[in-house]
């Protein structure tokens, strides 16, 4: 097929050349220094004869050439499944010492697998109560019946052993989208383990980009991991016009596709290496001066305003037939963020072509209504007395006001021995006895499960003008001391009880 003519050449935008001889062996460099975590992956899909809507003019290519990539239905489906290690509660001790006549510790960590990708821990020496406080990524459809799976282990010179596991459903994780949760280890004695489960979709605009940007600054993870910011998906359809090698022959085409935050020398238009580029590869085609590949790709994006999207084409992965550079910010300015075109490549023939889609969208964190809201998760209350989580709702059928005690974490002790604590709750301003409830007492623990519901008789018309008091005592404090540790006082009128509300509530000091 001959390339086309002068006048049947599509408008192209200009891009940055990239002229540095083409390495061969570099098949995939480094992430962002976390082996573990997911940035990018790629799967071939099958063509589909939609196309993409919303580019603002449509190149004018000659008649055998579709003007834009048809990637197939499955393209840009994917959202990112987030999980938060943050810490773990009564871990099973290992190492006894004097023949197990003396309590020991453990050396815990945690082993995360979803589908084919696994994260692990770091390791936290002589401790049955850890603080890991990491994040880890994976780039999933969104669909399937997977599970999420946690183990804990105890690091040893000879073989770790075995402190327990949990697993949770993935589409349930999907379909809340968001838990923050103490799940018990299964297969041991005792243990929990504190996480926060985030699926996070995507999103066409650029309407919470500047929020999501944000949380990358509030937040700060032992592992130094860096939450998404959006996916870059990447179609690479075909070529067009290729040149031909030396010895006459047609070329055995590949693209290669390296995302990263790049530099450029001004003068010599050379890239320099960066540790944080995440590349790839296409299949080699058969050879041919006009290849196909229908390959797709996605990239995690952390630098929007940085970051860019590098593709070197060669023969074999010798001979260099030119480049392409797409900057994010060029995507900004698109209808949908999307380019989808023919581009011609810089360094390569004149006629030479690839036609690319490049589709942007950004990560659409309910984390980051917790930051407007004020109650961003994590791992350590900080100073204070510590947090209780409360479940309210109102049952008109019934009238009845509903109260579930789930947990509380972090609570202040001034014992070593921590504390027996219990949830006393009362319904103002009537104190009489019958509005006065509590749950079971829970030993020597600063972070117990509840799990106790309770209901109030209640008119509808009267929820507003009544509030719930939760205290949380300590029944081993003795005659002199203050046996509550902390409350929280909610005015009914300003939660909406016919949704429900559930929430971890920081603890004050006692006014009453």
């Amino acid at each position: 097929m001959g390339g086309p003519t002068d006048a049947d050449e599509p408008p192209v935008q200009s891009h940055t050349a990239v002229k540095r001889d083409f390495d061969p062996k570099k098949s995939q460099t480094e992430g962002s220094g976390l082996k573990d975590l997911a940035q990018a992956t790629f799967s071939g899909l099958p063509s589909d004869p939609l196309v993409s809507a919303g580019v603002s003019e449509t190149p004018k290519v000659a008649p055998s050439l579709p003007p834009h990539t048809a990637p197939g239905l499955r393209f840009a489906k994917e959202g990112v499944l987030r999980i938060h290690l943050l810490e773990a509660h009564d871990l099973v001790a290992k190492d006894n010492m004097m023949g197990g006549m003396v309590k020991g510790k453990s050396d815990p960590y945690v082993k995360i697998n979803i589908g084919k990708v696994t994260f692990k821990s770091h390791v936290i020496k002589e401790n049955l109560n850890p603080t890991w406080n990491e994040m880890y990524e994976v780039v999933l459809s969104g669909s399937g019946d997977q599970d999420i799976k946690f183990e804990a282990f105890d690091k040893d010179i000879d073989s770790d052993d075995f402190l327990g596991r949990f697993a949770v459903k993935l589409n349930e994780v999907i379909g809340s989208q968001y838990t923050d949760q103490w799940f018990s280890l299964k297969d041991v004695k005792s243990g929990r383990v504190h996480v926060i489960l985030e699926w996070v979709p995507t999103v066409s605009n650029t309407g919470r980009l500047e929020q999501v940007l944000q949380l990358q600054t509030l937040q700060s993870y032992q592992n130094k991991a860096v939450p998404s910011a959006a996916l870059l998906f990447v179609h690479l359809e075909a070529a067009h016009s290729l040149p031909f090698k030396k010895s006459g022959k047609e070329p055995k085409a590949g693209a290669e596709l390296i995302f990263g935050e790049t530099t450029y020398k001004t003068n010599l238009c050379e890239r320099s290496a960066n540790p944080n580029e995440t590349t790839y590869k296409t299949n080699l085609c058969e050879r041919s001066a006009n290849p196909k590949w229908n390959e797709s790709f996605y990239f995690l994006v952390h630098d929007p305003k940085h970051q860019m999207l590098v593709v070197k084409l060669s023969s074999g992965w010798e001979q260099p037939m030119g480049s392409l550079v797409v900057t994010i910010k060029e995507l900004f300015a698109q209808p949908q963020l999307v380019l989808d075109q023919w581009f011609h490549l810089d360094g390569a023939i004149p006629d030479s072509q690839i036609l690319l889609r490049a589709e942007l969208k950004i990560l659409n964190s309910r984390m980051v209504d917790l930051i407007g809201a004020g109650t961003l998760p994590c791992a350590a209350p900080g100073p204070g007395n510590g947090q209780v989580k409360l479940s309210l709702s109102y049952a008109a059928r019934e009238k009845k006001l509903l109260v579930v005690v789930h947990a509380c974490r972090g609570l202040l002790s001034h014992s070593k021995d921590g504390i027996d604590s219990y949830v006393s709750i009362m319904l103002l301003p009537d104190k009489s006895k019958a509005t006065k409830k509590k749950t079971a007492v829970k030993k020597k623990d600063l972070n117990p499960e509840f799990n106790e519901r309770f209901e109030y008789d209640l008119p509808e018309e009267e929820t507003r003008f009544r509030r719930v008091v939760v205290l949380v005592k300590n029944n081993s404090a003795s005659f002199r001391s203050k046996d509550v540790v902390g409350q929280v006082q909610i005015e009914l009128a300003q939660i909406d009880l016919k949704s429900g509300v559930t929430d971890w509530f920081t603890l004050t000091d006692d006014v009453e």
